[in-house]
C-alpha cells in the first residue's frame, strides 16, 4: 500500500518576533494537512463501510449491515446527496429482508425493524424541510413504512396527521391520494368512502403515462375488492320526513306513493299502511344500511312533518275505523298502547292513551307517563287534551328531573302563554310555580362541599375480605363506591360493605355460591363495571347464585347484605333458555331495566341467541316484560353482527341510560338501540362496525350511553374509538376512530 505524498511548501510569515513567526507558519501548514489527510481517510472509510455492510446483507446480517451505513451517514452529516443514497439504501436492503420474513411466515402480519423507522423517520423529516422532494421514491417507500409502524403500535393520531400532511401538500400525486385512502380504511374512518368514491369517478386506465396507469390498475383490484366492506359515510342530517331515507319491502309501491303525496290524498292508504306495519314485525333498514327503524313510528315522524290541515282527513279515517273495531270498554295497559300505535290520529285513542298516562303519573312511573304525553302533545287536535298534556309533561318532569325554579320547569316554553288547569286559564309559569310549591318533599341542592387540601386528604387501608373479586383468567377488577358514609367494594363474586370512617373490617360481605353442578373454574370473559344500584335502602346488581357467568338480578337489603330476591333461582331448569344480564339493573320509573342475551343452550353459540331488553318489578323481581331487539340471524340482526359477537367482551356490559321516556342501549355487540320505555319496542338499532378480537383491549370498559340534548354519545367495548348518534333517529353525526378510550367520564359544560 502506497501512502500519498504530499508538496510542502514553507512560507515565512512577517512576524517582529522572528522566528516565531516562522513557527506560525509551520503550525498552520500542519493543521491543513492534517485535515487534508482526515478527509482522504473518512473517504476511504466511507468505501470501506460500503464495503463491509455489502458482506453483513449479502450474508444476511441486516441490522449489521444498517450499522455500518448508520456510521456513513454519521460522518457525512452535511453532506446531503450521500445521506439520502444511504438512507434509500437501508430502505431497501429493508424492504428485501420484510419480503423474506413474509415468505418465511406469512402469518406474521408487522416485524420490527428499528433501523428501517429511524431510516424512514429522517427521510420524511428532510422532506419535510424541503431538503427532497415527496416525488422522490425513497421518501414514499420511507412514508409507507412509518405509516405502517405508527398503525402497529396504535398511533393513530401521528398517523393521520402525517398523511394528511402528504395528501395535502401534494394533492396533484396519485400515490399520495390513494396511500391516504388505505389508511383511513384501516382507521375505520367514516370519511374513506367518501375518498374511494371520488379516486373511483376520477380512475382512468389508460392513462398515457405508465406509472400513474400502474397506479390506477392497482386502485381498481383495491376497489373491487374493498367496495363493499368500506365504512359508511356520515350522511347530513335528514329534515322532514325519514320515509326517503328507508328501504323497505314495498312491492305494491305503498310506501313510495305516501312519502310522495300529499296526506290529504293518501287518506286511507296510510291507515291501511299503518295496519300492515303494526301487525307484521320487522323493522326496516335505512338505505345505506346503517341501521334500521320502526317503520310505525317512522310513519308517524313522517305524518308529524306534514301540515296540520292535510291530516284532517287522516283523523276521520282513523276515528271511523278505530269506532268499528269495537274495541272493549277498560283495555289494557298493552291493549291501549297498541290501539294508539295503530289510530294515533284517533281522538278515542288518545283519550285512552290520556288515561293510561295519569295512572303512570300517579302510579309512580314518570318516564312511561312522560312518553305518552308527548305523544298526546303531538298529536291531538283539542286545545284541552293539548293543554293537559303539556301539564302532564311539566309534572312527569318535576318528578324525574327535581328543577330548583319554575323557570328551569318551564323550559323553552312561552312563560306568558295562558293554557286550562284546574277548571281556569293559567298562566304557564303559574303552573310551573304551584307544581313545584305542591311537589311533597321539594329538593335541595347541598351547596358544593369546599375542597380539600391534598395535605389534609387522610389515607386509609381497606381490608378486603380474603377472596378474589373476579374468579377470571384475565385481570381482576373492582369498583368502589361511596354512598350515605358507606363505601361498596363490588366484583362479580364479592359484595362488602363498609363505613367510610372504619375501613378494618366490613360491616357485612357476600360471596356468590358455587351451586351444586358448578365447578366454578375460572372463566375468560374480559371483566367490566359491577356496581350495584342503590334505591328504596336495597342494592340491585348481577349476582352469581346459579352459575357462571351470573344468570340473574338479585335485590340485597343494603343495611345485612341478605337476599331479597334472585332471578337466577328461576334459571335451574336446563329445558329454560339461558338468560344472562348484560349489565347491572337501572332502578328507574318505579321499575327495574337491564338488557340481557337468550340463548338455547351455550352463551357462546351465536345461532338463536337474541338481545333482550327486560324490565322487572323491584319489589319481587318478577318479569314485567322482556322485549326483543335483535335476533341472531334475523332482519333485526343486519350485519350479524350479534350472531358473530364474543361473550368474552359483551358478558359484563355495561348499564343502559333511560331519558325522555326512551330506554338507549349499548349491546357491546355490534349495536346501539332505542326502545320505549312503557313496554320495550325498539324505536331505532345503529349497526357499527366491531373491531376484530385482534384489536380489542381488556382496558377498554366501554361505557353506557351517554345523553346531551340531541345526541346519543357511544364508546362500546368492541368498537374502535368514540361516536355520536342523533337521539331522535339513531342516525351517525360524528365519530372518532383515532381515541383509544377506557370509559367515558361525562359532560361539563358542552365538553
Amino acid at each position: 500500500m502506497f501512502l500519498p505524498c504530499f508538496l510542502l511548501k514553507l512560507t515565512p510569515v512577517p512576524s517582529t518576533r522572528g522566528v516565531a513567526g516562522m513557527t506560525s507558519g509551520i503550525s498552520m501548514a500542519l493543521v491543513w494537512f492534517g485535515l487534508a489527510f482526515a478527509a482522504l481517510a473518512a473517504a476511504r472509510e466511507d468505501g470501506e463501510l460500503r464495503k463491509l455492510a455489502a458482506e453483513a446483507y449479502q450474508a444476511g446480517h441486516i441490522e449489521t449491515g444498517h450499522l455500518y451505513l448508520n456510521q456513513v451517514i454519521a460522518q457525512n452529516a452535511s453532506k446531503m446527496e450521500v445521506t439520502l443514497n444511504t438512507l434509500d439504501e437501508i430502505l431497501k436492503q429493508s424492504r428485501r429482508s420484510d419480503a423474506k420474513l413474509r415468505a418465511e411466515q406469512p402469518n406474521v402480519p408487522f416485524s420490527e425493524n428499528p433501523a428501517a423507522e429511524r431510516a424512514a423517520r429522517e427521510l420524511c423529516s428532510l422532506e419535510k424541510i424541503g431538503i427532497v422532494s415527496a416525488n422522490h421514491q425513497s421518501v414514499k417507500h420511507a412514508a409507507s413504512i412509518l405509516l405502517e409502524h405508527h398503525l402497529h403500535h396504535r398511533r393513530l393520531f401521528e398517523a393521520q396527521e402525517l398523511i394528511d400532511r402528504y395528501a395535502v401538500e401534494n394533492s396533484h400525486d396519485l400515490f399520495w391520494r390513494i396511500l391516504q385512502a388505505q389508511v383511513y380504511r384501516r382507521l375505520n374512518s367514516a370519511q374513506t368512502r367518501p375518498l374511494f368514491d371520488k379516486l373511483k369517478n376520477e380512475m382512468d386506465l389508460n392513462h398515457p403515462d405508465p406509472e400513474i396507469r400502474k397506479l390506477w390498475k392497482e386502485f381498481d383490484e383495491q376497489w373491487a375488492s374493498m367496495k363493499e366492506s368500506l365504512p359508511l359515510a356520515i350522511q347530513p342530517l335528514f329534515e322532514g320526513s325519514p320515509l326517503p331515507h328507508m328501504e323497505p319491502d314495498d312491492l305494491d309501491l305503498e310506501w313510495d306513493t305516501v312519502a310522495t303525496r300529499s296526506a290529504r290524498i293518501v287518506a286511507p292508504l296510510i291507515d291501511r299502511l299503518a295496519a300492515k306495519a303494526l301487525t307484521v314485525p320487522q323493522i326496516v333498514p335505512w338505505r345505506d344500511k346503517s341501521g334500521l327503524t320502526d317503520p310505525v313510528r317512522a310513519l308517524d315522524l313522517h305524518l308529524l312533518s306534514q301540515p296540520t290541515e292535510n291530516l284532517m282527513n287522516l283523523r276521520k279515517v282513523q276515528e271511523e275505523r278505530y269506532e268499528l273495531e269495537g274495541y272493549r270498554d277498560k283495555p289494557t295497559d298493552t291493549e291501549i298502547l297498541y290501539q294508539f300505535r295503530r289510530y294515533p290520529w284517533s281522538s278515542s285513542s288518545q283519550e285512552d292513551l290520556r288515561d293510561l298516562a295519569n295512572r303512570d303519573l300517579f302510579g309512580g312511573h314518570a318516564q312511561s307517563a312522560l312518553r305518552s304525553f308527548q305523544d298526546l302533545l303531538s298529536h291531538a287536535l283539542d286545545a284541552e287534551t293539548k293543554d293537559a298534556s303539556q301539564v302532564g309533561i311539566w309534572t312527569a318532569r318535576n318528578q324525574i328531573e327535581s328543577p330548583q325554579t319554575a323557570s328551569e320547569l318551564l323550559g323553552d316554553e312561552d312563560p306568558d302563554r295562558e293554557l286550562s288547569w284546574l277548571g281556569k286559564p293559567t298562566t304557564a309559569i303559574e303552573i310551573c310555580r304551584q307544581l313545584l310549591a305542591n311537589q311533597a318533599s321539594p329538593p335541595k341542592q347541598s351547596p358544593p362541599s369546599p375542597e380539600t387540601p391534598l395535605l389534609e386528604l387522610v389515607q386509609r387501608i381497606i381490608r378486603i375480605p380474603p377472596r378474589a373479586a373476579w374468579n377470571s383468567r384475565t385481570s381482576s377488577k373492582m369498583d368502589l363506591t361511596t354512598s350515605e358514609g358507606t363505601l361498596l367494594v363490588s366484583g362479580r363474586d364479592m359484595l362488602a360493605l363498609f363505613d367510610t370512617k372504619d375501613t378494618e373490617a366490613p360491616l357485612w360481605s357476600s360471596f356468590s355460591p358455587p351451586s351444586l353442578t358448578e365447578t366454578k373454574t375460572p372463566d375468560t370473559n374480559h371483566p367490566g363495571f359491577f356496581r350495584p344500584r342503590l334505591s328504596n335502602g336495597r342494592l340491585y346488581t348481577r349476582w352469581g347464585f346459579s352459575s357462571e357467568p351470573p344468570r340473574g338480578i338479585a335485590a340485597i337489603d343494603r343495611s345485612s347484605g341478605i337476599a331479597q330476591w334472585s332471578t337466577g333461582e328461576v334459571q335451574k331448569d336446563p329445558q329454560r333458555l339461558l338468560n344472562v344480564p348484560l349489565g347491572d339493573p337501572v332502578p328507574e320509573n318505579g321499575l327495574l331495566y337491564h338488557l340481557e342475551w337468550s340463548s338455547p343452550v351455550d352463551v357462546n353459540q351465536g345461532r338463536g341467541r337474541e338481545l333482550n331488553l327486560v324490565c322487572l318489578d323491584p319489589s319481587r323481581g318478577a318479569t314485567r316484560w322482556r322485549a326483543p331487539i335483535a335476533s341472531a340471524g334475523r332482519e333485526s340482526d343486519l350485519t350479524a353482527s350479534l350472531e358473530r359477537s364474543q361473550p368474552a367482551f359483551a358478558i359484563y356490559g355495561n348499564s343502559v341510560t333511560i331519558s325522555g321516556g326512551a330506554v338507549f342501549s349499548n349491546s357491546n355487540s355490534g349495536l346501539i338501540a332505542r326502545s320505549d320505555i312503557r313496554d320495550g319496542r325498539t324505536d331505532w338499532i345503529y349497526h357499527y362496525d366491531p373491531v376484530t378480537p385482534n384489536d380489542r383491549t381488556v382496558l377498554n370498559h366501554g361505557s353506557a350511553p351517554l345523553l346531551t340534548e340531541e345526541k346519543v354519545i357511544c364508546m362500546p367495548k368492541d368498537a374502535r374509538g368514540i361516536f355520536a348518534l342523533d337521539r331522535k333517529t339513531g342516525r351517525l353525526l360524528w365519530e372518532n376512530t383515532l381515541v383509544l378510550g377506557v370509559q367515558i367520564i361525562g359532560t361539563l359544560e358542552n365538553l
